[in-house]
């Protein structure tokens, strides 16, 4: 299935795939496209932006234009992150990336009067996908700058 209506209750491997192949060869071939935290968080960037045009009309737009900055604050701070050389510029892109993924949450929930139910939970469930990874390579920079203590 193409991206446009691609669901994460849906997905399976194959329609991550045919989105991928959306995308140029350029974009693939970056070493930072290995991290399925980076993927997933463009393709919930993706699905932002899908559901934004899809929607237009029936969202208010300050939320909408929230909704796409913190979705796509997510992968940029992840790619921020992961081009750091130091442990601990990576933990703290890596930190902004989940305060962003929290935020967009936060948008999908309050835009359950505008969008579908499904929809608004399979949004939700993907960023969980993500800020369990998100968790996991904080926790790794951190450990790596000396064993900081991280509190999600």
């Amino acid at each position: 299935m193409a991206r446009n209506g691609v669901s994460i209750g849906q997905m399976t491997d194959a329609s991550l795939v045919e989105w991928e192949k959306t995308l140029s060869a350029e974009e693939r071939g970056d070493p930072i496209w290995r991290l399925d935290v980076y993927r997933l968080s463009r393709f919930a960037l993706d699905l932002a932006r899908d559901d934004a045009r899809r929607h237009e009309q029936h969202l208010p737009r300050e939320s909408r234009d929230q909704l796409l900055s913190s979705a796509a604050s997510i992968a940029a701070n992840v790619a921020e992150g992961y081009s750091r050389p130091s442990a601990a510029d990576r933990a703290r892109f890596y930190a902004y990336a989940l305060g962003s993924l929290r935020e967009s949450v936060v948008w999908y929930s309050s835009l359950r009067d505008h969008l579908d139910e499904p929809l608004v939970a399979d949004r939700i469930a993907l960023l969980s996908r993500v800020r369990r990874l998100l968790f996991g390579m904080l926790k790794a920079a951190q450990t790596a700058n000396g064993g900081g203590t991280f509190r999600p």
